[in-house]
This record gives structure tokens, sequence and C-alpha cells, in this order.
């Protein structure tokens, strides 16, 4: 996840770094790395070691409080042999792990977050319903836990 803010008329990563504008579809971050954007919400990013990471354009996610409980519930994971809450609380979802770990979420995109976790990616069946979600850290790309059913 790249996130480019507009800095009046500069651009910024979001962690304050500045992007040079080298053309209207090209940036760098001065330190090797180049980013080129097409024209339908799609980038490369270039960073000289190897092939370029291919970024899609996502809108920016603000869960009303309504969207956030229908990701409440229990969540299990035979591989990582652990088991997570996730609740709403004072307006924003979190994440729980006995016996006293909590994990605030921030939101990225639609049924995506940040947090002390990683980026945790929520999944939905084909009408919509939460079956459950995905731990992504550096070098765990896809750690999948199951929702489990309401009263087990």
């Amino acid at each position: 996840m790249v996130r480019i803010e507009r800095d009046g008329d500069h651009l910024r990563l979001d962690d304050g770094a500045p992007l040079v504008t080298l053309s209207p579809t090209r940036v760098t971050d001065g330190d090797g790395s180049f980013m080129h954007f097409d024209m339908d919400g799609g980038a490369l990013l270039d960073e000289g070691s190897g092939p370029p990471d291919i970024f899609e354009r996502v809108p920016a996610a603000m869960p009303a409080l309504a969207e956030l409980e229908v990701l409440a519930g229990t969540y299990s994971s035979g591989e990582a042999e652990t088991t997570f809450n996730a609740r709403v609380r004072d307006g924003a979802l979190e994440l729980t792990q006995r016996p006293a770990t909590v994990f605030r979420l921030a939101p990225l995109y639609a049924d995506a977050f940040e947090s002390g976790l990683g980026t945790i990616i929520f999944h939905r069946d084909a009408g919509g319903h939460v079956t459950g979600l995905s731990v992504v850290q550096d070098r765990v790309w896809d750690l999948r836990f199951r929702r489990e059913p309401v009263g087990e």
C-alpha cells in the first residue's frame, strides 16, 4: 500500500517524504524509486531491483459505524493457532486476542485496514457476507482466518 497525498501544488507520501514530478505521469522519491502512472488508475513502482510492483488506485475508505459492525465477529486460524475477536469500540474497529492484546484498525480502502499487526483485509462471499479475514505483513502475504458462525 502506498498513499500519496497532495500538499498544495506538490505530492508527498503519507510519511511526509516529498515526491518530485518528472513528467505528467512519472514521479520519484529522490532515492532511486520511480512511479509511473497510467491513465486508468494504475501505476508501476520501479525500485531498480527487479520487476516493478503493480498498483491499482482505490478510493480511501471512511466506513460508517454500521459498516464496521458487519465486520464484528470471531475469526480463527488453524495455521496460526490463534483467534481474533473483531469489535467496534469508540467508533473504531478493533481486533482483540487473548489474553489482553488489542489492535486498533484504521481504514485504508473498502474492507481493508492498517494496524500494529499489519494490513487486515476482510473477505466476502458472492452475496456480500463476511467470511473471513487475512493478515498481511512484510513476509506474511495472506494468513487466512475463518469467520466463526455465531454461537460457536
